[in-house]
This record gives structure tokens, C-alpha cells and sequence, in this order.
């Protein structure tokens, strides 16, 4: 089977498990208020992009295992906020969330190391915690 195959096969059962625990919810939801399926519907909403954040996250320590016999540092990167265009009006303080040029820093300082040590992981959050 072909490389292109293969990815075309884990992208079906992805898609497969992911679209049957959608319907699932959507089968439970039948019965429930519009203000109730607002609500599940924002959740559902948080929980796909947890899904992806958590996807992205394991397929950096896969990557990491597949490259490193290479000599290929894979490092994953998990920022909290970062104040960005998209806080603009939100009303949040922008001294609350972290600078992006953070996040810069912390990539470059992880690029620094001897070519036998590697940054697996960079989690960052506000200072007082996720918004």
C-alpha cells in the first residue's frame, strides 16, 4: 500500500470515529430546548478544538519519535493567550494575556540547545492563569 493510501485510510477512520461521536450527540440532543442546544452546541464547538489542540499535540510526539534517529528535534508549542489582533475590543486587558514576542523567545531559546538535547514540550500561560 502507498504512503498516499495509507494517509487516505487514517484520514477516513478519523473521520469515521470523529462524525460517529458527533452524531451520537446530536441523537441525545433531539429532545432538548433551543437554549439548551446553544449551549451544547458552544461546548461542542470547545470540545473540537480541544479534539484538535489534543491531536496536534500527540502527532508532535509522534513526529518527535519518527525524527529523532535523524537527528531532527521536533518540539511541541502549547501557548495559552497571547494578546494578537483578535483580542482587539474584547474588553480583556491586554497586561493580562502574555506577548506574543513571549512565544518567540521561548522557540528561539529552545533552538539554542547542543544538538544532543531537545525541548520536547513549550507550555506558556498568563501569569494569572487561561482566560
Amino acid at each position: 500500500m502507498s504512503q498516499s493510501s495509507r494517509l487516505n485510510n487514517t484520514l477516513k477512520q478519523r473521520d469515521f470515529k470523529l462524525n460517529a461521536l458527533l452524531e451520537l450527540t446530536e441523537a441525545i440532543n433531539a429532545n432538548w430546548s433551543e437554549e439548551e442546544l446553544l449551549y451544547q452546541f458552544q461546548n461542542i464547538v470547545d470540545v473540537h478544538l480541544g479534539i484538535s489542540k489534543f491531536a496536534l499535540l500527540g502527532f508532535s510526539k509522534n513526529l518527535r519519535l519518527e525524527l529523532k534517529d535523524k537527528g531532527i528535534k521536533v518540539t511541541a508549542v502549547c501557548p495559552g493567550a497571547v494578546f494578537t489582533n483578535s483580542w482587539a475590543g474584547s474588553g480583556v486587558d491586554p497586561k493580562r494575556i502574555m506577548e506574543a514576542n513571549d512565544i518567540a523567545e521561548m522557540i528561539y531559546a529552545s533552538t539554542q540547545l547542543s544538538p544532543q538535547a531537545v525541548v520536547e514540550d513549550i507550555v506558556m500561560r498568563p501569569l494569572l492563569g487561561d482566560l
